[in-house]
């Protein structure tokens, strides 16, 4: 069981409790304290977790504070998001306090190396690790240790192709000569059930949603999986009905033999839906446990050209955040609008060809090898990460002087830091046994402690702090549900 406590209080010079308005009490003695100052305001949440594991397992919203106009004031959560080839750190928790005023301010890190231009990303407690995927390389990077370059690394951390879902780990085993074989494997009795796709494909998405998860190739074959319970437990495969794609039958079926032409490379739980990112028309898709359907909240069609890919996604500050290819686009949704943050390259200047430098003359290589990737976005500390790449295997033998500078090319791979104001990044260890989440919030700063150790500090420069006046609402916001029969909340 999840319990949160809530208190607001003013710290006077003589301290006093404040819940709900009222003065519970003050220290200190008489009518001297009609005198003294508010030195600061501090709103706490505390959260008493029984099992780190499988709160990190199910992920999720821990909270979300809402005002009287049923705006999020702040929330805390752990996200779940799959960016092509990994799902998030499990263990990752974000907390901020929403700031409509904060700019959005942007830093290009040094790369890891000047070849590095098939770049893939992801973050843990240790810092920003890249992965050159040209010639599978891995570096890392933690800021807050006070370094300032990457280094090698013999470790990433990420088990690539692999997606965990409460008691369960999917993952695929690749063959080209006989099918490939999906894989759900429960973790306490090691049984899994097999699933099959077609020969020479992977699986380029999973996502999951209640009871069951998906997993698609890279060819469109679309299989559910079920977890045990229920009469459609199992894997089942679906099929496209108009714009959408649905289980019709409890039988699993084979694998298609042809490409569909449509493939999902993200996913991500944002405020109770589970997104998926997909080409050609760069749309958001909704898989609601039953069927997967165009999401009413995408972006207006006329702002997704044709041959677009919703590669990358992730929550920062509240809002979601999606990687376009083919021209690198950095896309966000705040307060239900769209907008775009930024392209994260500054060429070519026209729209014509859609794919970058897909008319160049003497192509040695597939005609969209420049192509423009956000392969992976990524939270650390105060900031979001964006990884870049063109469209694969970029070797340092390979000579561009014929399309491209020696700045053009380096901006292929390059690692792009995105900070906004009161916003934060920890990691939790997985300690067994009880363990107490304080979350406080003051003008100031906003803090994150488990037990006595301190997992996040960062200044709240937005000022805000929550009204006993607002809301706090369990379990639902823009992490996505969490499983509400695991909380009991004590004011």
């Amino acid at each position: 069981m999840l319990k949160i406590i809530i208190s607001k209080r003013a710290l006077l010079k003589y301290t006093c409790l404040v819940f709900a308005s009222l003065v519970i009490g003050c220290g200190g003695g008489g009518e001297n304290n009609k005198s003294d100052k508010v030195l600061d305001e501090v709103y706490i949440v505390s959260v008493a977790i029984p099992n780190l594991n499988s709160l990190f397992l199910t992920g999720g919203t821990l909270f979300s504070i809402k005002n009287e106009s049923g705006q999020t004031v702040a929330a805390a959560g752990f996200p779940r998001t799959w960016n092509t080839y990994c799902q998030n750190t499990l263990n990752q928790l974000q907390f901020y306090v929403t700031n409509p005023l904060s700019p959005i301010k942007f830093e290009t890190i040094k790369k890891p190396d000047l070849t590095f231009r098939s770049g893939y990303g992801i973050t843990n407690e240790d810092g920003i690790f890249a992965w050159d995927m040209a010639i599978d390389q891995f570096y890392k990077l933690n800021p807050k240790i006070g370094e300032n370059s990457f280094q090698a690394s013999n470790f990433f951390p990420c088990d690539v192709d692999e997606f965990k879902s409460g008691d369960y780990t999917f993952k695929y085993e690749y063959s080209d000569t006989q099918n490939t074989r999906v894989l759900a494997c429960n973790n306490k009795s090691g049984i899994c059930d097999i699933a099959e796709i077609a020969p020479s494909t992977i699986v380029y998405t999973f996502a999951s949603s209640g009871n069951s998860v998906l997993a698609i190739s890279n060819w469109g074959d679309i299989l559910r999986f079920t977890k045990k319970g229920g009469v459609d437990a199992g894997w089942v495969r679906a099929v496209k009905v108009g714009t959408k794609f649905t289980f019709p039958s409890l039988n699993l079926g084979p694998p298609i033999i042809s490409s569909t032409g449509i493939q999902f490379y993200s996913s991500i739980d944002y405020n109770g839906k589970t997104l998926l990112g997909e080409y050609p028309n760069g749309a958001l898709f909704e898989y609601n446990g039953s069927e997967i359907i165009p999401w009413a909240g995408d972006r207006p069609v006329s702002t997704r050209p044709y041959r677009s890919e919703a590669q990358s996604m992730a929550i920062y500050c509240g809002d979601l955040y999606v990687g376009y290819w083919p021209r690198g686009e950095l896309w966000r949704l705040s307060d239900g609008v769209w907008n775009e943050v930024k392209r994260m390259f500054s060429h070519p200047s026209g729209e014509i060809p859609f794919e970058p430098y897909e008319d160049r003359p003497n192509n040695p290589f597939v005609s969209n090898f420049y192509g423009q990737r956000i392969t992976a976005l990524s939270n650390f500390d105060k900031s979001m990460y964006a990884f870049t790449s063109n469209k694969k295997n970029w070797f340092s033998y390979i000579d561009f002087s014929g399309t491209l500078t020696p700045d053009q090319a380096d901006e292929y791979g390059a690692i792009h830091k995105i900070t906004k104001d009161s916003c934060s990044t920890g990691w939790l260890p997985n300690l067994s046994g009880k363990q107490v989440l304080r979350f406080e919030i003051t003008k100031s700063m906003m803090i994150v402690s488990l037990g006595n150790k301190k997992i996040l500090s960062v200044e709240n420069t937005s000022g805000i702090v929550p009204s006993a006046k607002d809301a706090i609402v369990i379990g639902e916001g823009v992490f996505g549900a969490s499983n509400k029969s695991l909380f009991s909340i004590s004011k």
